[in-house]
């Protein structure tokens, strides 16, 4: 003997004019991608370039960054090198990622 039976949607309606469960519509802030960047970001030190065609600079360019970074006694993995060419970047979005204090 089957006990199971379903109501139609007219019965559920007239039986229960008000919502059984109370659905609040909840908005959760997607987080903004992560940008992309070359080192580690140990310092806090922000170095943005600008050009296009490279992930993040040109061979030479870096190189002549790195040993700029070596003669402060820093390298790779104080800074965050972001190149901005053909992103559409705004302040906010890399001081909440990075953090810069330089």
């Amino acid at each position: 003997m089957d006990t199971h039976s379903a109501l139609s949607p007219q019965q559920l309606a007239e039986w229960f004019p008000r919502q059984l469960v109370s659905i609040t519509e909840s908005v959760v802030d997607q987080p903004a991608l992560a940008l992309p960047f070359l080192g580690q970001n140990g310092k806090k030190i922000l170095v943005l370039v600008h050009e296009k065609g490279f992930a993040h600079t040109a061979d030479q360019h870096l190189d002549f960054l790195v040993s700029v970074l070596q003669a402060c006694r820093l390298g790779l993995a104080d800074i965050a090198l972001v190149n901005v060419a053909e992103k559409n970047l705004n302040w906010t979005q890399l001081l909440e990622q990075f953090q810069p204090t330089v």
